[in-house]
C-alpha cells in the first residue's frame, strides 16, 4: 500500500481555483478548440501559399497572447498558504505513520510517500514511480485537501475526460463507508485532476480521497488566499486519518484471508 500526499501548493490563481471548476472547463475547451483551428489554419496557409488563413488566425494570435498575459500576471501574485492543499493531506499521513509504528500491519507493507512537484504535471510521483518498479502491484490511496469540506472517496474525476479509480479499490472504500458512517465519508465525482490520473493512465490501482466543498464542487479554498490553518477542522482530519487507517486494515484482512 501506498499512501500518497503531495507537499507542494500554489499560486493564488484567477481561474484554476476554488469555485471556478466550470470555467476551467470550458477555457481548457476553447483552448484546445482555437489552438487547433489556429494550427489548420496556418498548415492552410502553408499549403496553398494563400494570405487569408493567417489573417483568419489573427483572433487566434490575440487569444494566446491574452492568455500569457493572464500566466505572467499570476506569476506576480502571492502563493496559495496551502494549508488545505495540501498541509492537510500531509498531516493526515504523518499521523498514519504514527499509528502504523503503534500497530504494525500483519501482511501488509506500507508506504508514505510525500511527493513534490504534484501541481507540475505530478512529476515527484513519476520520479517516485521510476526509481521503485517494486510499486507496480501496489494500491495508492491519494489525499487531497481533506481538512475543510464534505470527504468523500472520488468515483469519477478529470476535466476534459474522466478516469475512475481502480475497481477493487472503490469497493473497499465503498464497503469501510458502510461500515463506518460516523467518519461521514461519501462517494463523489470532481472536476478535479490530481495524482490518481497519472496512476491510472500508467495502469497502477489507486483511489483519491477528497473534501468537497459542497458550494462550489471544487477543493475547499483550493489555490485561494484563504487556504489557510484557521480554515481547517481538526474532526475532518481526524475521520480522513480513521477512513485510511480502515482501508489499510481492510486490505491487511483480505491478504491475510
Amino acid at each position: 500500500m501506498v499512501v500518497l500526499s503531495h507537499l507542494d501548493s500554489n499560486r493564488c490563481r484567477f481561474a484554476w481555483r476554488a469555485g471556478k471548476t466550470t470555467t476551467i472547463r470550458f477555457g481548457s475547451l476553447a483552448t484546445l478548440g482555437v489552438y487547433t483551428l489556429s494550427t489548420t489554419l496556418y498548415l492552410i496557409g502553408a499549403a496553398t501559399g494563400s494570405s487569408w488563413p493567417y489573417f483568419a488566425g489573427l483572433p487566434g494570435v490575440i487569444y494566446g497572447i491574452a492568455t500569457l498575459g493572464i500566466l505572467l500576471a499570476e506569476l506576480r501574485l502571492p502563493y496559495s498558504p496551502g494549508a488545505n492543499d495540501n498541509a492537510s493531506a500531509v498531516a493526515v499521513n504523518l499521523g498514519i505513520a504514527s499509528k502504523l509504528a503503534q500497530e504494525p500491519l500483519l501482511s501488509t507493507e506500507v508506504w508514505l510517500a510525500f511527493t513534490g512537484a504534484e501541481e507540475v504535471d505530478h512529476r515527484g510521483l513519476k520520479r517516485l514511480l521510476k526509481g521503485h518498479q517494486e510499486l507496480s502491484d501496489a494500491y495508492f490511496l491519494d489525499l487531497e485537501g481533506v481538512g475543510a469540506g464534505e470527504l468523500c472517496y472520488l468515483t469519477q474525476e478529470g476535466l476534459l475526460k474522466p478516469y475512475r479509480p481502480d475497481s477493487t479499490l472503490l469497493q473497499l472504500a465503498q464497503r469501510v463507508a458502510n461500515r463506518h458512517p460516523e467518519l461521514a465519508f461519501k462517494a463523489a465525482r470532481m472536476m478535479i485532476v490530481d495524482e490518481v490520473q497519472t496512476l491510472r493512465r500508467l495502469g497502477y490501482r489507486a483511489i483519491c480521497f477528497a473534501g468537497r466543498d459542497v458550494a462550489t464542487g471544487s477543493l475547499a479554498y483550493w489555490h485561494t488566499s484563504d487556504d489557510m490553518v484557521k480554515n481547517i477542522h481538526g474532526h475532518a482530519l481526524v475521520r480522513a486519518a480513521e477512513f485510511v487507517w480502515a482501508m489499510l486494515k481492510e486490505i491487511d484482512r483480505r491478504r491475510e484471508g
